[in-house]
């Protein structure tokens, strides 16, 4: 299905000029936290996000370890269950061959 024709005006405005708004600056007030605040409240936050940061990456090592487990145990299951008729029809072959050879001699 194709697509409606737009009509596109011939002269479109671009942008030639960047625009810098002023900042607003805000008069200082008494209940304005002081620098000092604002940086320990800052190492305050990093500390937190850096220990929040640390538990989670344990939590998830966790929970990927658990899961990579249950899918080994599976494979493991799958593969022994196709691996142990052949195994077992191997070794009676030769268990039938051995038993052969030492009637002959």
């Amino acid at each position: 299905m194709a697509a409606p024709s737009r009509n596109v005006p011939r002269f479109l405005p671009t942008l030639t000029e960047v625009v810098h708004l002023p900042v607003p600056v805000r008069p200082a007030s008494a209940s304005d936290p002081a620098p000092a605040e604002e940086a320990d409240a800052a190492l305050i936050a990093e500390s937190v996000l850096l220990q929040v940061d640390a538990d989670l990456e344990e939590l998830f090592r966790g929970a990927v370890s658990a899961a990579m487990l249950e899918q080994v145990d599976a494979i493991a299951a799958r593969i022994r269950g196709e691996i142990e008729p052949t195994l077992r029809q191997a070794v009676a072959d030769m268990v039938a061959h051995e038993i052969a050879a030492r009637r002959h001699l």
